[in-house]
């Protein structure tokens, strides 16, 4: 093991040290434990671990659209400025997250891609997809595939699409048509210019 504090000097300043639990700390470079954790704890720091990685695509689509709401045009200061993720991947984040509501996520059982799958769809059908998609075929849940040749022979999400773009001359014109059309059950999706 490395000595804490230099590795600790090794985050560069767009980043921050995760505290998992009080002797386990994420950086980019790896975990650093500190003192000698008891199996009780490093149970609880690998539980607190595969939770951050389960969660960490709608974690990062929920910040983002925290940040959007709370901050505007001053939100993308601290979304690209900071993270080197390219518009589109933190966009397309976004978007699942504005979509699938947490209340009917199944990330226990299932993968981020399974919910892209049924994000085009009403909450109900999501719910009632994903639902199905956990149960599986009895011992495991059904891979991405299988979900969407099931909502495929089924005709959901199946309908024709037609694309419309509209150019808004600000964030927050974006930002309000965006919101009324959404409201009035069309699906959107960003582009930057």
């Amino acid at each position: 093991m490395t000595n804490q504090s230099t590795e600790l000097q090794r985050i560069g300043p767009d980043f921050a040290p995760v505290l998992v639990t009080k002797h386990f700390t994420l950086t980019p470079h790896g975990l650093i434990v500190r003192g000698e954790p008891d199996y009780s704890e490093c149970t609880e720091g690998w539980k607190q671990l595969r939770s951050m990685e389960k969660g960490i695509q709608f974690g990062i689509g929920d910040m983002a659209k925290y940040l959007r709401e709370r901050w505007g045009e001053k939100a993308d200061q601290i979304i690209t400025a900071a993270t080197g993720w390219s518009h589109e991947t933190v966009r397309a984040y976004e978007w699942a997250a504005e979509k699938v509501p947490m209340e009917v996520r199944h990330m226990e059982e299932l993968t981020y891609s399974h919910h892209q799958a049924v994000a085009k769809l009403p909450p109900r059908e999501q719910s009632k997809w994903l639902d199905k998609a956990a149960a599986g075929d009895g011992a495991e849940p059904w891979t991405v595939s299988k979900l969407k040749a099931n909502l495929k022979s089924e005709g959901s999400g199946a309908e024709p699409s037609y694309w419309f773009m509209v150019r808004c001359k600000s964030d927050a014109d974006r930002t309000k048509l965006q919101k009324r059309l959404e409201s009035e059950g069309y699906t959107t999706q960003e582009r930057g210019a």
